[in-house]
């Protein structure tokens, strides 16, 4: 099974964001030595416990640091972007780094109101329609031409491209699958967001596909917050940090990430707990031994019918991290 990873460059409590960056290089290099297939920065505004507020650039970074590993953006949020800019950046992107980089799409803002509007110079939304909008950046990239007369009489450089890069819809209900398989992209769940996936989601997705220049055949993953490690009792040590920040946020209150030290002196509320045990059962937060990890996950990919899965683990111990990649890699790789 192919293996991918997701990073917000998630901001531990006893570490400076210049760490937390240097932290995401180095686990990406990582990563790429081990053989997982794809790793992917999200994009973040406002936001004082996510530095991955220009996903593109981290994934210019960490290509010219890193070997096979494909990087790319999950997502670029393209309700604040021209489709000319956002193609020129992945034709760009795609040229200094052949068959290794990925267009993540995402339709959402990626931070508050005041985010938007600062984005967009102070003009309120204009609410676009985003499935058109994704559909004129894919033709800009492929050198189609545009349905949109707005941008047919230009090209996005640079042109003649050798490889394209691998064009993505991120979804989180669902709505997305029918039209990222029509566009003939590949299709990635959030499933880590605490949404609930419909049982048809991919099924609907590859009824719907059409191959295009960016993919032959339907190509889908789901993503998990994930905690493994050698040990029951060691995982639910290293996870509990990740657990109180999932409830704080679900409160709307975000704070770095504790260290695993400070989050076991915390004593949950009941309604903590029910959080959390809530997010375990629905498979949302996924955390044990590899070989718990293990099963849980093949059951969801047999399930659902995905074809890769996509791991979020934003530890603030980087050794404890890399041990929960490690120990997927080694379960899960060959499954």
């Amino acid at each position: 099974m192919k293996l991918s990873a997701l990073d917000l460059i998630s901001r531990p409590k006893d570490k400076n964001l210049s760490q937390a960056y240097a932290d995401s290089i180095q686990l990406a290099q990582y990563l790429d030595q081990i053989g997982y297939q794809r790793i992917w920065y999200a994009e973040h505004h406002g936001s004082s416990t996510h530095g991955s507020s220009a996903p593109e650039i981290l994934a210019a970074y960490v290509a010219a640091a890193s070997q096979q590993i494909r990087v790319g953006t999950g997502g670029t949020m393209i309700m604040h972007y021209s489709p000319l800019k956002i193609a020129e950046v992945f034709k760009s992107l795609a040229t200094l780094a052949p068959d290794r980089v990925d267009l993540g799409i995402g339709r959402a803002p990626g931070g508050g109101r005041q985010a938007i509007y600062a984005l967009g110079q102070g003009d309120p939304h204009w609410p676009d329609d985003l499935y058109q909008k994704t559909a004129t950046i894919l033709q800009f990239i492929s050198e189609e031409d545009r349905t949109d007369p707005l941008y047919q009489g230009i090209e996005a450089s640079p042109q003649g491209l050798e490889s394209l890069p691998q064009a993505w819809m991120l979804g989180s209900s669902g709505n997305s699958a029918g039209h990222s398989g029509r566009l003939g992209m590949g299709y990635s769940f959030a499933k880590f967001f605490g949404v609930k996936a419909p049982e048809d989601i991919f099924t609907h997705y590859r009824q719907s596909f059409r191959p295009s220049a960016f993919h032959q055949e339907p190509q889908t993953m789901s993503t998990y917050m994930v905690v493994a490690a050698d040990s029951r009792e060691e995982a639910d040590y290293q996870a509990k940090s990740l657990e109180i920040a999932r409830f704080e946020q679900a409160q709307n209150r975000f704070n770095p990430i504790l260290s695993a030290e400070e989050a076991a002196a915390i004593n949950l509320s009941p309604q903590a707990e029910h959080f959390i045990q809530e997010q375990e059962k629905q498979r949302i937060f996924v955390k044990g031994t590899a070989e718990e990890v293990r099963d849980i996950l093949l059951e969801e990919k047999d399930r659902y019918q995905f074809d890769e899965i996509m791991i979020y683990t934003p530890l603030a111990d980087q050794e404890a991290r890399r041990r929960s990649y490690q120990l997927l890699y080694d379960q899960l790789a060959q499954a």
